[in-house]
């Protein structure tokens, strides 16, 4: 456990600066949580194609992403895949939501699979609430980042719902710099919600009316 403990100190320490930046947080109250949150985490390493969560399950753990791709989504009554998030390095899946969910003895609404091969690790939800309930440092980090996922959240539903496949394609490449080099452009297209033959003709500067997959 102490090899555990050690190993998710150090990635911590691997994005400190990032993280604290992200959530507006000091590096003090990152280090205490840091603290607070490693002996509870135990290492967790999945092959491309393998699922994290299934959706229809109560969602127990939280999984924070060091290396690799997951990605979260739904699957229609037509089969289609839709994707609504990724998480890539320093970044925790599945969507809060389905925490949240869970909480209330709720099944989760969301797949998550690894897109690539991924290592992270995995947080019990269960004994990371109670943690909630007694540590001040963890209720305030965990505000930042409730904070940061809502406005995240905001943005890019408006951005679904008002902008042109064009717009969300940009914004895409925004959100997630050098993520489409590392994943399918099949995927890219269902974030999109448009069909992958679509995508192919924008990237190839065809660019015919905009449509979306609505299936």
């Amino acid at each position: 456990m102490l090899i555990h403990h050690n190993a998710f100190i150090a990635q911590r320490n691997r994005y400190e600066t990032l993280v604290c930046a992200r959530y507006g947080v000091d590096a003090a109250t990152y280090a205490a949580v840091t603290e607070l949150l490693a002996p509870i985490a135990l290492p967790v390493v999945r092959r491309k194609g393998e699922y994290l969560q299934h959706a229809g399950e109560i969602s127990r753990y939280l999984y924070w992403v060091t290396d690799g791709v997951a990605r979260s989504g739904y699957t229609t009554s037509t089969g289609t895949e839709i994707t609504i998030s990724f998480s890539t390095e320093s970044y925790s899946a599945p969507p809060y939501h389905d925490l949240l969910a869970a909480s209330q003895g709720s099944p989760a609404r969301y797949f998550v699979m690894a897109e690539t091969a991924i290592e992270g690790f995995r947080l019990e939800w269960e004994r990371l609430q109670m943690l909630l309930e007694t540590e001040k440092s963890l209720r305030i980090y965990h505000t930042k980042v409730l904070e940061y996922l809502l406005q995240q959240e905001a943005r890019r539903s408006y951005t679904h719902i008002a902008a042109c496949a064009t717009d969300r394609l940009a914004s895409f490449r925004a959100d997630f710099p050098g993520l489409e080099e590392r994943i399918s452009q099949k995927v890219i297209a269902s974030f999109l919600e448009i069909t992958p033959q679509y995508l192919s003709q924008m990237l190839n500067g065809s660019l015919p009316k905009p449509e979306r997959n609505n299936d």
